[in-house]
């Protein structure tokens, strides 16, 4: 199967998994301007997460490069690196690939912090700045890697939010998982970690197409992305 859509309750992993020999990717030509800084920010530190079991690609995911204070790390979602040997962060159409370690993971909030062995050479991070309120109807950017197509970014609104989630309305597919949604001013508010699922008038599971659930940046707060980069970048 070249995809698998796993339901287990209102999230669907939007991990791409493929098994099949790897296919051609579509190069486009990036955009010479942006309309907001958000959609700057997003474009700019896009990466391809790519995962591999046992030495075979398991499939991909999406993330974001960031620094803070000097170091450098990629935000993405836990389910994007769970269970696999080896991380790789991808920019653009291979022009550079970047193993990656794992230095913090939160299953329950689907976020997760990778360190690059190395620097890029071919893009720098970005500064990590965030915010923890967002307003209904306000516009969000994110830049991902979906099915086996380049970059995408895409535009979208704050729908609403539930305990745990903000609900934005966009679209995304599989390998969307993992990216960062910035706000119009270049802040981060959350990572985007599923689809919502509902259920059709005969009880089937059924996607609701263009409602994604985003889990809120405020639980990376700086305090806790100190704590975890002092540990990886002992002074």
């Amino acid at each position: 199967m070249f995809w698998i859509l796993c339901i287990t309750s209102l999230l669907s992993c939007m991990t791409e998994r493929e098994r099949e020999t790897q296919v051609s990717v579509t190069n486009v030509q990036l955009a010479a301007n942006y309309s907001t800084k958000g959609l700057k920010r997003s474009h700019q530190s896009s990466v391809k997460i790519e995962v591999f079991v046992n030495g075979d690609r398991l499939g991909n995911g999406s993330g974001n490069y960031f620094s803070h204070k000097g170091r450098n790390f990629i935000i993405t979602s836990a389910h994007v690196i769970e269970d696999v040997d080896n991380i790789f962060a991808v920019k653009g159409n291979n022009l550079e690939v970047v193993e990656c370690k794992t230095a913090y993971i939160n299953k329950s909030k689907d976020i997760a912090i990778l360190i690059p062995e190395r620097e890029f050479h071919t893009i720098t991070p970005v500064k990590y700045t965030w915010r923890g309120e967002v307003s209904r109807g306000e516009p969000i950017y994110f830049t991902s890697f979906p099915s086996d197509l380049s970059e995408i970014s895409t535009q979208g609104i704050v729908a609403g939010h539930s305990s745990e989630y903000y609900i934005i309305q966009s679209a995304a597919w599989m390998g969307s998982s993992g990216s960062v949604v910035f706000n119009k001013r270049g802040h981060a508010i959350g990572i985007l970690t599923g689809v919502k699922v509902g259920h059709s008038p005969l009880g089937l599971a059924q996607v609701i197409n263009n409602m994604i659930m985003v889990t809120p940046i405020y639980f990376l707060r700086e305090s806790n992305l100190k704590e975890i980069l002092d540990s990886e970048y002992p002074r």
